[in-house]
């Protein structure tokens, strides 16, 4: 599968409303097989921060994104 991911300040905004620019860390995951792993991951690099993370098919394409995992500290 592949993820992507970034830190927020509110994680009830729906959808990618709050996507950072480039002001955020942000990460594309393609290596990872499952959801569970890249939380785990996440929880390791951005420890105590909310992140949302979407699965998607075309990174270019923003109606192939797809909200799998929102993370609330």
């Amino acid at each position: 599968m592949q993820f992507y991911s970034y830190v927020t300040t509110d994680p009830k905004t729906p959808g990618m409303a709050d996507d950072p620019l480039a002001s955020a860390p942000r990460s594309v995951d393609r290596d990872l097989k499952t959801l569970k792993g890249l939380v785990r991951r996440l929880k390791k690099a951005w420890p105590g921060r909310c992140f949302k993370v979407f699965s998607f098919t075309n990174i270019y394409d923003p109606n192939t994104f797809k909200l799998v995992h929102i993370e609330i500290p």
